[in-house]
């Protein structure tokens, strides 16, 4: 690997409550696949273990459902603040 990326990391952010969409997206399946882990894929195939993912809302549903073996996830309990 290029040592000049070790330091770059993926930040996917999957904490909104998909409200618009009446149930959690991130969990959406598409390709056999939950969205999120099509995500999640693409980010480890350029960056590997160096992936995080933040949920909030629907968190541990989206943890049952998602496979996060390799990366970090962690729950934002302001989710509902959204990005500032």
């Amino acid at each position: 690997m290029n040592a000049s990326i070790t330091n770059v990391y993926a930040i996917l952010l999957a904490a909104g409550a998909s409200s618009r969409m009446g149930s959690p997206k991130q969990i959406l399946e598409w390709r056999n696949r939950s969205l999120l882990e099509h995500a999640i894929l693409n980010a480890k195939s350029v960056l590997h273990e160096r992936v995080i993912v933040v949920l909030g809302a629907h968190a541990e549903a989206i943890q049952t459902a998602v496979d996060f073996e390799g990366i970090t996830s962690i729950t934002n309990s302001d989710w509902q603040d959204g990005i500032r």
